[in-house]
């Protein structure tokens, strides 16, 4: 059991490795609450690659302010609203999400 444990763990760990390294990409990360000290890890590594990486905002994690992060960083519409949030100014529907998810490289949700 402990052996199929430790193949797991290091199969996970490697697939994350990868996905780190792969250069100059078009990465999303779609954070879901206000507390993600690894996405924030992640995302400041990326950058530092000069990788382009969008932030996107849902559900409580449009709580954060735009600020937070020094990439570009929409919110999601319907959760921005539905919340009454005003100090927003990036915001993209459902529709906008979707898109950019598909134009991306490599997409990560936290």
């Amino acid at each position: 059991m402990s052996c199929m444990k430790n193949f797991a763990e290091k199969t996970k760990f490697y697939k994350f490795v990868v996905w780190m390294e792969l250069p100059q990409m078009k990465r999303i990360h779609i954070l879901r609450k206000t507390q993600n000290p690894d996405a924030e890890k992640l995302i400041a590594f990326q950058m530092a690659q000069r990788d382009e990486v969008d932030v996107i905002l849902i559900q409580d994690a449009v709580f954060l302010k735009c600020d937070v992060f020094s990439s570009r960083v929409w919110a999601c519409k319907e959760d921005v609203e539905a919340r009454n949030i005003t100090h927003h100014g990036n915001t993209l529907n459902y529709a906008e999400i979707v898109k950019r998810i598909m134009d991306a490289n490599s997409v990560a949700c936290w």
